[in-house]
C-alpha cells in the first residue's frame, strides 16, 4: 500500500478504516501506520492496535456518519454493544461501510457472514440499498444470503479474491445467486490480486 500511496502523491491520510483483524484485510496496516501520517484509525479490533500511538483510535460502530467533499460515509455495522460479546467472530464484527455520492453508492462489507447479514437486515435494512456491493467474505458460502442481496439491490457485484485461492472463492453457487438477483445482470466483476 505505501508504494501505491507514494506513487499517487499521497503523503498523509485524514482517516484509515480497517474492517477487521484478518491478515487479508489488515496485513498492510502496520506498514501504512508506520510510514504514513494518519490522523485517525477506525477498526473493529481497537484493543490490538494500541501500539500505534500516533493516531486517534476508535472502534467502528453503526451510526457513525461523516461527509467529506460531498461524499457521505456511514458505518452500518457492527453495533457498539457487540464489542461486549466475546462470542462474536472477527468476521461478523467487520466494519461495514456505505459510501454515497451524487454518482451512486457502494457497500463495503468486509467478511461478514450470515449472522451479521441478518443483524443488518434487522437494524439497518433501509440503509443497505447500494448501486455496487463488494460481496461479503470474498463470495464465501457463509455469506451473501438471498435476503441480504435483495435488500442491497446492487447493479454491480464485485468479488475480491486471489487467483486460484485455496478457499475456492468466489463459490460458484454464490456467483450464481448474484447473477440471478442483480437487476438485469448489469454487472458482475471478479477482481483477482
Amino acid at each position: 500500500m505505501v508504494p501505491f500511496l507514494r506513487g499517487e502523491g499521497i503523503r498523509k491520510l485524514d482517516g484509515f478504516i480497517v474492517s477487521h483483524n484478518d491478515n487479508d484485510h489488515s496485513g498492510g496496516m502496520s506498514s501504512v501506520l508506520a510510514l504514513v501520517p494518519v490522523a485517525w484509525l477506525a477498526s473493529s479490533f481497537t484493543p490490538e492496535i494500541e501500539a500505534f500511538a500516533s493516531q486517534e483510535k476508535m472502534p467502528c460502530f453503526a451510526g457513525q456518519v461523516w461527509t467529506w467533499d460531498g461524499v457521505k460515509f456511514e458505518i452500518l455495522h457492527p453495533s457498539f454493544l457487540s464489542y461486549d460479546d466475546a462470542k462474536i467472530k472477527d468476521n461478523n464484527r467487520s466494519c461495514v461501510l456505505k459510501i454515497s455520492s451524487q454518482s451512486g453508492s457502494i457497500l463495503l462489507t468486509g467478511d461478514i457472514e450470515k449472522e451479521a447479514e441478518l443483524s443488518l437486515l434487522d437494524t439497518n435494512s433501509e440503509k443497505l440499498k447500494s448501486d455496487v456491493i463488494i460481496a461479503p467474505h470474498h463470495g464465501s458460502k457463509t455469506s451473501s444470503t438471498v435476503d441480504f442481496i435483495e435488500a442491497v439491490q446492487p447493479s454491480i457485484g464485485i468479488f475480491t479474491s486471489g487467483y486460484l485461492n485455496r478457499y475456492g472463492h468466489p463459490k460458484p453457487v454464490v456467483v450464481a445467486r448474484y447473477q440471478a438477483l442483480i437487476a438485469l445482470c448489469i454487472g458482475l466483476i471478479t477482481m483477482v490480486r
